[in-house]
């Protein structure tokens, strides 16, 4: 976690910097706010249930992804670091196969 920053939850994080963009994160974001039962914890499996659950695209599960990899690389340094090393082995080791 950066010094003397207390982290936002996911919720928040992701409606202040992606509402109104006109992107996948930004439609994330709208349909988030629609969606009235989206988790208030900030538990990322919370939210792929939710999502499922809801038959959400694959489209909208991996911008999730996408997104939730971002805030944890903003917002934990420490955790960042390791989910930051892990992706790229699986990355390479998908694209040498």
């Amino acid at each position: 976690m950066k010094k003397s920053d207390r982290p936002p939850t996911f919720k928040a994080w992701v409606r202040e910097t992606f509402d109104g963009r006109d992107e996948p994160a930004g439609d994330f974001v709208a349909d988030m706010k629609l969606d009235k039962a989206f988790p208030k914890r900030n538990d990322r499996e919370a939210i792929l249930d939710h999502l499922r659950n809801r038959h959400a695209s694959r489209a909208c599960i991996r911008t999730f992804k996408v997104l939730w990899y971002e805030y944890v690389l903003t917002w934990f340094d420490d955790v960042g670091e390791e989910i930051e090393t892990v992706y790229w082995r699986q990355y390479l080791a998908r694209r040498m196969a």
